[in-house]
């Protein structure tokens, strides 16, 4: 079945409820609706050679066909399908990594850090003038 726009809870409710969220896509620049599925410990599946494609492939979220590759597809998704524990794990571990790494806070960490290494080299900077 192919919801129309589903949002908030009822999107949330749809992710964690799928066996497994498919984005096909000859150009998708991001996979934000796989990671948000991965987040929800869910397995997906990707198209190669995309942006989303890309993220996937570099956090190993989840799993890669080719566009328009229907047997690939169709083996990938009974893999999925036969081997539930197996791609929910691959999801988990892609989440943690993602919630680690990635979140928010994280990020706030990490600019807080380079705006105090910058502060401190403009102090050295300014002290090696005089």
């Amino acid at each position: 079945m192919l919801p129309s726009f589903l949002g908030g809870e009822k999107k949330f409710s749809a992710l964690v409820d799928a066996d497994v969220v498919v984005q096909p896509s000859r150009y998708e620049q991001a996979a934000w609706a796989p990671i948000e599925a991965v987040l929800c410990g869910t397995p997906i599946i990707v198209t190669k050679h995309t942006g989303a494609g890309e993220d996937v492939k570099r956090l190993d979220a989840g799993y890669l066909v080719e566009l328009g590759n229907k047997k690939e597809l169709a083996e990938t998704t009974n893999r999925i399908l036969d081997n539930p524990s197996e791609a929910r794990d691959k999801a988990k571990m892609a989440a943690k990594y993602i919630r680690e790494n990635h979140s928010m806070s994280k990020k706030v960490e990490d600019y807080e850090k380079l705006y105090i290494e910058c502060v401190e080299e403009s102090k050295h900077r300014k002290g090696s003038r005089k």
